[in-house]
């Protein structure tokens, strides 16, 4: 998530009564990269979040496929950066 988030950031992450809207930033238990954190591009009631990554390096939407609801288990609130 560079550079919005940086590796050894803290992130808080609200895991009850979040609503996931377009451009949150959210925690995800993906079956093939685990747990990441990635920042929602749409949303669709039928297929569930596409998401991407603020870096360009990052892993792509296409690679990501969509997401359920059930693999997102968080929504991040605010970060304090490492020093």
């Amino acid at each position: 998530m560079l550079p919005s988030l940086n590796s050894g950031d803290f992130v808080f992450a609200n895991q009850f009564y979040f609503v996931v809207r377009v451009n949150d930033v959210v925690v995800v238990n993906h079956p093939n990269y685990h747990h990441i954190i990635k920042r929602v591009a749409r949303v669709c009631q039928i297929r569930g979040f596409l998401l991407c990554g603020d870096h360009e390096d990052s892993v792509s939407s296409k690679k990501m496929g969509w997401v359920t609801q059930p693999q997102i288990e968080g929504k991040v609130m605010f970060s304090i950066r490492k020093r």
